[in-house]
């Protein structure tokens, strides 16, 4: 993956690309999910048109607090029967992801989970503000986005991602979707970032 194109200002496209591949990782710094930091940026003509990182919409409290944990107990697992999974939640809360405390892997158990993903919340938060981003460029601190959030790429008119290189896709149908779609794809290989 060699680009030697210079934009106007002298600086390679390659760099560019790094520099806003890790704008999308600060801004996943952000996040207070206790399972992965994401981040997303929407950039077109060199400028930054939104941002997101993953959790939950605005004004809804985080899993890891009182009253969500409260609230999951209250939906899912509720006493009697669930007792021991209930003493588990409130036991471990704080410490890590409630999906990961009941056991589920990456990408289950997802009807627990009150966090959206940060491409989702980068498009939504430029329809908050009336940021028209058909035409944009996605940067994405992770590897492909799942389908979910390929649907709101696509229906938001961004035209190219740049995600993190990884051996498999994390979503099986979000490939085909964007390729459907037309919207290309860069893979950035993580070791061209700096470290964190």
């Amino acid at each position: 993956m060699k680009h030697t194109h210079l934009g106007k200002t002298g600086e390679s496209v390659l760099s560019w690309n790094i520099r806003m591949m890790e704008a999308a990782r600060y801004f996943g710094t952000w996040s207070k999910c206790l399972s992965r930091g994401i981040g997303a940026v929407i950039v077109r003509d060199k400028t930054i048109l939104s941002t997101g990182y993953n959790g939950p919409p605005r004004g809804v409290r985080e899993c890891h607090t009182n009253e969500r944990i409260g609230e999951l107990v209250k939906n899912f697992y509720d006493t009697p029967v669930d007792l021991g999974v209930a003493n588990k939640l409130w036991k471990e809360k704080g410490t890590k992801c409630p999906r990961q405390i009941l056991g589920f892997k990456s990408g289950e158990g997802m009807h627990i989970c009150i966090a959206g993903h940060a491409e989702a919340n980068a498009v939504a938060n430029a329809a908050r503000e009336g940021v028209r981003i058909t035409g944009a460029t996605m940067y994405c601190h992770c590897g492909l986005p799942c389908q979910e959030c390929c649907k709101m790429i696509i229906g938001g008119g961004i035209q190219k991602i740049y995600h993190l290189w990884t051996e498999k896709d994390y979503d099986k149908q979000s490939r085909g979707m964007l390729r459907d779609a037309g919207v290309r794809l860069f893979p950035i290989n993580p070791d061209l970032l700096s470290s964190p």
